[in-house]
């Protein structure tokens, strides 16, 4: 199940420009195979899709030609995840794909608390814990709870 949902995930035609970036459809690959299939499933199959758009740096114009009446959830990608240690990046975009298999509180910080809790859950916490050392200070509260 996981990978026929991948694949119709792949075909969109929004994310036709993966097939001309080999690094990008790589991480992907490698974040996917990470996940837990309940996670997949989860982020798939929600009534909103789930697209990634490329990063800043390139252009590309996509179509979405079918209505989305219950919305869509997008993925900016930056490409300096692309220069980034795969597993860095696996855990970034990890935490990202956590937000969307977890309740939204009104707190941005509570938010992205809980979305590390869910990265830990799924066997990341090494790579989360390396990127989140590189981007934050030892003291912040989302380095400080992977350490406790």
């Amino acid at each position: 199940m996981k990978l026929l949902l991948l694949q119709k995930w792949c075909q969109a035609p929004w994310h036709a420009w993966l097939k001309e970036e080999p690094l990008w459809l790589n991480l992907f690959a490698e974040l996917w195979s990470k996940l837990p299939e309940n996670a997949v499933r989860q982020i798939l199959l929600s009534s909103r899709t789930f697209i990634a758009l490329p990063p800043v740096n390139q252009s590309y114009t996509f179509r979405i030609t079918q209505p989305l009446p219950l919305g869509a959830h997008f993925l900016l990608l930056d490409f300096s995840l692309i220069k980034r240690p795969i597993t860095q990046s696996i855990a970034i975009l990890a935490h990202e794909m956590a937000h969307l298999c977890i309740p939204p509180t009104a707190d941005p910080a509570q938010n992205d608390l809980l979305a590390d809790k869910l990265v830990l859950k799924w066997g990341l916490k090494k790579e989360l814990l390396e990127a989140l050392s590189q981007d934050l200070d030892n003291g912040h509260p989302r380095v400080t709870n992977l350490t406790a």
